[in-house]
Parts: C-alpha cells; sequence; structure tokens
C-alpha cells in the first residue's frame, strides 16, 4: 500500500510525461530527450527529489509494472529450489521471483549497479538472494567489462569503445552441482558466452529453464537451434526474448508432451520424406516414431 502510494505521489507525474513524449516523439527521440536530461529512469528522477538511496531502488523495483510483460508472465509461475539471475542490475527479477525458489544467486559485476542491487535485497529483506559481484562467462577469471554511458548496459562482449573496467568472470558450470530451475540471461550482447560456460550443465540436463534477452537478432535462430539441438523447446516472449525449457525424455524413450517415441535408427531415408535434422552427437540417427494417440508422421533425427 506505501509503494503504492509512493508511486502515485512521486512516480505518477514523471512517467505521465515520459508518456506524453513517447506519444509525440516516438520511444527512442523519448528516451534520447530524458537520457539528455539526466532522467532516463525513475531512479534518476528520484534522485533529483533527493529520496533516500534505499526507498529509490525499491520503489524503481516494485513500480515497474509494464517491465517486460511478457516474460514475467511465464517466470512467476516458475516455482523450484534455484535460479540464477545473470546480469540481475538492480535486481528486478531476483526480488520478484525470490519468494518463488528457495534460493537466488544475482550475478552483477558493475560495482556501482551492484551497490543498487544490494540495496534492493536489504529494503526487501530478500534472505534466500545472494549476490555475487562476477560476470558470468565461458571462463573463470579475469575479463574485461566494458563500460556504456548509458547505465545497465555494460558488457563483456561489447563493440562499442570507451573505459574497460577488469572483473572476475566465472562459468556457470564452475558454480552448478545440481538442479537449476531457471537461469535469466541479460548480459548485453554476451549470452554466447554465457551459454559456452555451462555447455556441462547443458549437455548433462542440470538447467531446467532459461529467458535469454538476445541482443542481435542475428543470433536469434541460431539460439533457437542451439537450445532445440540440446532438447529444449523454445519460444519467444515478446521480440528479445528466448524462453527454452528442457523436454525430459522418461526411461519408455518418450519425448515428453510431444506425442511421440525416441527410437534408434540406421537408415537416414527409412521412409519417404523423413526429415534429417542435426543435434548433438555426430553420427547417431534417430527416428521420432508417433505413439498411437498421436497422428503426427515419423521423422529422422541426426545428432552433430
Amino acid at each position: 500500500m506505501r509503494i503504492n502510494i509512493a508511486f502515485m505521489v512521486l512516480v505518477g507525474p514523471y512517467t505521465f510525461v515520459r508518456r506524453v513524449f513517447r506519444l509525440l516523439f516516438g520511444r527512442q527521440k523519448a528516451y534520447r530527450i530524458f537520457l539528455d536530461a539526466g532522467l532516463p529512469s525513475t531512479m534518476d528522477f528520484l534522485g533529483k527529489l533527493k529520496v533516500p538511496k534505499m526507498a529509490r531502488v525499491w520503489i524503481e523495483v516494485r513500480t515497474r509494472f509494464a517491465f517486460e510483460r511478457e516474460v514475467m508472465r511465464v517466470v512467476l509461475r516458475i516455482r523450484g529450489k534455484l535460479f540464477l539471475d545473470v546480469g540481475s542490475g538492480v535486481g528486478y527479477y531476483s526480488a520478484l521471483l525470490s519468494k518463488n525458489f528457495e534460493s537466488v544467486m544475482a550475478f552483477e559485476p558493475h560495482p556501482q549497479t551492484l551497490e543498487w542491487l544490494r540495496l534492493t535485497i536489504a529494503a526487501g529483506r530478500l534472505l534466500n538472494v545472494t549476490t555475487l559481484d562476477k560476470a558470468v562467462s565461458d571462463i573463470d577469471g579475469t575479463t574485461l567489462l566494458h563500460i556504456h554511458k548509458i547505465g545497465g548496459r555494460h558488457s563483456i562482449d561489447a563493440t562499442f569503445g570507451g573505459q574497460a573496467l577488469p572483473v572476475q568472470a566465472v562459468k556457470i558450470d564452475s558454480i552448478v552441482n545440481g538442479k537449476v530451475d531457471l537461469v535469466k540471461v541479460d548480459v548485453e550482447g554476451a549470452e554466447w558466452r554465457v551459454i559456452r560456460g555451462a555447455e556441462d550443465s547443458i549437455i548433462d540436463g542440470r538447467i531446467l529453464r532459461w529467458v535469454i534477452e538476445v541482443h542481435d537478432e542475428r543470433d536469434r535462430q541460431k539460439f533457437e537451434y542451439y537450445l532445440r539441438q540440446r532438447k529444449y523447446e523454445t519460444r519467444w516472449l515478446g521480440d528479445r526474448h528466448l524462453f527454452a525449457t528442457l523436454a525430459p525424455i522418461g526411461n519408455d524413450g518418450r519425448l515428453s508432451g510431444r506425442g511421440y517415441q525416441l527410437m534408434p535408427s540406421f537408415k537416414k531415408n527409412s521412409r519417404a520424406g523423413a526429415l534429417r535434422l542435426d543435434c548433438l552427437d555426430a553420427g547417431d540417427i534417430f527416428s521420432l516414431v508417433p505413439l498411437p494417440s498421436s497422428p503426427a508422421n515419423s521423422r529422422t533425427l541426426s545428432a552433430a
């Protein structure tokens, strides 16, 4: 209730003006106007009003009602033991999903953003959220974090110039021993580094779900193809977020929810019209045979 009052009194006028500017100038130009004015976010606006940092960040997190709405509709239904928030920022997802998971690990390498993240955790008394001042990558060691002039767009795989800050890096494979119910990735173009650092966990089936913000639209099909090869079912949440769920194969050889049975096959063209796709292990040929209740046609899968 107090958060809603604070929103109406402090943030309401700011968001109203921003919406008007978006209607008049378009989203990109309106954002540039507010950026040049030093007011690109709610937190910046509240800073101008001298609102204390902890209150500022908590209001920011708890009042972003329309933030990535398609993603939130899906992830709020997920519950489990462990959630990895890769590229946590100020902790929006960590805060909203803390009640859904027994443990949350929030990764944020930028020192100032990490401070905001820890204030979010403190303000919400989120005792099950652990913050790590590391960049998730494909190496364990040190890497460079390229600093963007817009906060929240820093990246270890940036194409823009400017200042670079040495930070500690860690692979998901180095920290994951058991099952991970959800991994959210928002790393401003370094998505492939995160994936490469999690290959063992992916192959072993330890990561059950991914939400990956794909920043380069040219990589969209590549990510889908990569994850589908590794037994994930994928769909897009909006135009940038790829949601992937591991499709478990039971002891009876059935692929969950699809009405198919996975059977070994050594004939690449065992029936006319068979479709051959690349998967994990080169040379392994499988037929996806429809179960009696499924009218679907047989398909042949080749693992690569």
